[in-house]
């Protein structure tokens, strides 16, 4: 997936996702399909990996804070 600049890779995954940004992120939220936030984190970075082995299987939506706005984007989580 990438779109404003920012990539979310492998996807779908099973163990990690990568972030990578242009842009600096400010902050991370994933959120599973019942709209429960499963993951977050608020540290700066333009590289980032998410650990989603904890994830339940399914589809996940993923909001990126950057400096230029906010990036919404879809995860798919597979066991």
């Amino acid at each position: 997936m990438g779109q404003g600049n920012i990539s979310i890779f492998p996807n779908p995954s099973n163990h990690f996702v990568n972030l990578h940004s242009e842009s600096t992120v400010e902050e991370v939220m994933v959120f599973d399909i019942s709209g429960r936030m499963v993951y977050r984190s608020a540290i700066e970075f333009d590289q980032h990996q998410i650990n989603v082995r904890q994830f339940e299987s399914g589809m996940n939506f993923v909001q990126v804070l950057i400096t230029e706005g906010m990036f919404t984007g879809k995860l798919q989580i597979q066991k």
